[in-house]
């Protein structure tokens, strides 16, 4: 089984893949090209087959896409970030996801594709905490990063390809245990569960070869 896991070296990035590779599929990663994500990437280079490139980037994502059976997509740009640039966000987590559909559309053997989305795309739960996955997602006004992750639901479900979504709460490391700007974006009163990466890793890749996941 042939998986391309994108955003490879972010935190559930880099949990999915160290799952993947306990699971020995054939693993192509797919992330920018950088100090922290060369440093980090050495420590896999015999275990992986790396691309590196822009998601904005159509050739480069068609390079990755090539010859695949399953794309994991976790590539983002996150808040504060994605608040702070919004066009510039859109450009990778709506643009880029686009171009991970038509890449994989265009491939004689059309691969499935798994996508993290977000619990925010259904906005603040104040008074209704509890969420169901029927339930209308409604992401707040000012909240960019949600918005985005719900047109790229969107765009996953109407391209006629094999999907899964799994929309993630918020995710922690237990290595990486430390103030999170994030938390002030939360009311006091507010209720979220919290998740650890290596769980998120550990059921992305589970998905891989799951047979009642699919839409």
């Amino acid at each position: 089984m042939k998986v391309l896991l994108t955003g490879s070296f972010g935190n559930v990035g880099l949990s999915t893949l160290e799952e993947l590779i306990r699971k020995n599929y054939s693993i192509r990663v797919f992330d920018i090209y950088n100090k922290k994500n060369r440093r980090i990437a050495s420590k896999y280079k015999d275990q992986i087959d790396i691309i590196w490139g822009d998601l904005r980037n159509l050739k480069d994502v068609e390079k990755a896409v090539e010859g695949q059976d399953v794309v994991i997509h976790t590539a983002a740009i996150i808040p504060p970030l994605a608040d702070k640039k919004p066009k510039f966000a859109e450009s990778v987590n709506v643009g880029g996801t686009k171009n991970i559909i038509n890449a994989m559309k265009n491939q004689p053997q059309k691969p499935k594709i798994i996508f993290t989305s977000s619990v925010s795309i259904y906005g603040d739960r104040v008074d209704n905490p509890l969420i169901k996955p029927t339930d209308i997602p409604r992401p707040n006004p000012d909240d960019e990063y949600a918005k985005q992750k719900l047109r790229c639901e969107e765009v996953i479900k109407s391209s006629g390809l094999e999907w899964s979504i799994y929309r993630l709460t918020y995710i922690v490391s237990l290595n990486k245990l430390h103030m999170d700007p994030l938390m002030f974006d939360m009311p006091l009163s507010t209720c979220i569960e919290i998740c650890d990466t290596k769980d998120v890793g550990f059921a992305l890749a589970a998905g891989v070869e799951n047979k009642y996941i699919w839409g």
